[in-house]
């Protein structure tokens, strides 16, 4: 399984771990944990780095073809907005970098996250850029991410289980 951490947050060179360093290599070991006991070979980028809303692109979430449910949506904005939302808590939205040269991404998952952060005209999102091998460890992560035992920030379950 390929689950290494290029580029993970660092501590720039100077030999002192910060909190921050601590609460990033957290994060990784977290993502890290969910893509192997779903058997997803995964290779996180950048464990969490602000993206210019511009440069993030939806793609077609299949898993949810009714698009972002506008509850999930508000909540998210009241939690950005009271200022609780921590990127660090929870998995962050996963984007994928696509073109030649790298500086946009798909957003594989946090697609309502990312309507909420566009809903408050925010300039970026912090997001982990994850490279995965193949077209079915993608689609296996954007299936699960939101199931019993994964740890999103907001749960929204296909909209199948409301009823």
């Amino acid at each position: 399984m390929n689950t290494n951490t290029n580029g993970a947050v660092g501590n720039g060179g100077n030999g002192n771990i910060t909190k921050k360093d601590n609460r990033a290599n957290t994060l990784t070991n977290r993502m890290l944990s969910k893509f192997e006991q779903s058997n997803i070979n995964a290779t996180i980028e950048t464990v969490l780095t602000e993206i210019p809303l511009t440069n993030l692109k939806n793609n077609s979430n299949t898993v949810r073809p009714s698009g972002e449910h506008i509850d999930v949506v508000t909540k998210m904005v009241e939690l950005i907005e009271n200022g609780k939302y921590d990127p660090y808590r929870y998995i962050p939205p996963i984007v994928e970098p696509t073109g030649a040269n790298n500086n946009t991404y798909v957003v594989i998952s946090g697609h309502h996250r990312l309507k909420a952060h566009q809903a408050l005209e925010l300039p970026t999102m912090e997001c982990a850029i994850v490279k995965f091998k193949t077209e079915r460890d993608r689609s296996l992560w954007r299936q699960l991410e939101n199931t019993d035992g994964f740890d999103g920030f907001v749960k929204n379950v296909p909209y199948r289980d409301w009823e």
